[in-house]
């Protein structure tokens, strides 16, 4: 497949920003929420959904590897980890795939959590292309959506997850179109955990907060406050 255009440009997430991040999620308070992209971790004593409202997963329709339509939609009522990716992409995204394999196998038999891997260059990744890498890297379509559509469509979306597109001239070519950053969504599409979809020890941390998320239906220890439209 051939290397992807420069406008599919997005900002990688820094190694070191995550590693603060999850080193200050203080577990035992439940999850926090992420609101802007900051990604600063913000828990019931910092922020209340009355006097500010959750930051969700915005409405999207896209096509997954199998050409069926996936829509923001299909993603509620179910826990979901995200990330960004272009299939010919040869360094970030291959290391990501195979630490993802890890949370897809964890969870091979729940029905409630998905992967969602949206291509940032979908002009060149088309219904077939994801196809064929999905055979290829042995990816069940049933817990693991592929997915592809337009690029304004993907833009918005990286944004509504907490990744920024950067320009063109921004940075190298083995920066281009894609993110080391896995985020973790909650029944209600509001991001509860972002990870460096590279180091190990990060995803060992997404899939024990994945479980706490499908354990406890997104509760916080403050009960019902999580649940608040």
């Amino acid at each position: 497949m051939p290397a992807p255009p420069p406008e599919a440009a997005m900002r990688p997430a820094a190694s070191a920003v995550f590693v603060l991040l999850i080193a200050g999620c203080g577990r035992g308070g439940g999850l926090p929420f992420y609101e802007d992209a900051s990604l600063t971790p913000r828990w019931r004593g910092v922020v209340s959904t009355r006097a500010t409202p959750v930051h969700r997963i915005a409405e999207f329709a896209l096509l997954d590897q199998t050409g069926r339509p996936f829509t923001a939609g299909s993603l509620d009522g179910r826990v979901h980890v995200a990330n960004f990716f272009f299939t010919s992409c040869g360094d970030v995204c291959p290391i990501t795939r195979r630490l993802l394999s890890r949370v897809a196998a964890a969870f091979a038999a729940e029905d409630n959590l998905l992967i969602t891997s949206y291509s940032v260059t979908p002009g060149r990744d088309s219904v077939a292309d994801l196809a064929a890498y999905a055979a290829y890297n042995h990816i069940d379509h049933r817990r693991w959506k592929l997915l592809t559509g337009d690029l304004a469509t993907v833009r918005q979306l990286g944004a509504s997850y907490l990744v920024g597109f950067g320009r063109a001239g921004d940075y190298g070519v083995a920066s281009l179109a894609h993110t080391e950053m896995l985020v973790l969504v909650d029944q209600h599409r509001r991001i509860r955990g972002v990870y460096n979809g590279t180091l190990a020890l990060d995803i060992d941390q997404l899939i024990a907060d994945a479980r706490t998320l499908l354990t406890d239906g997104s509760f916080t220890t403050e009960g019902q406050w999580a649940h608040e439209p």
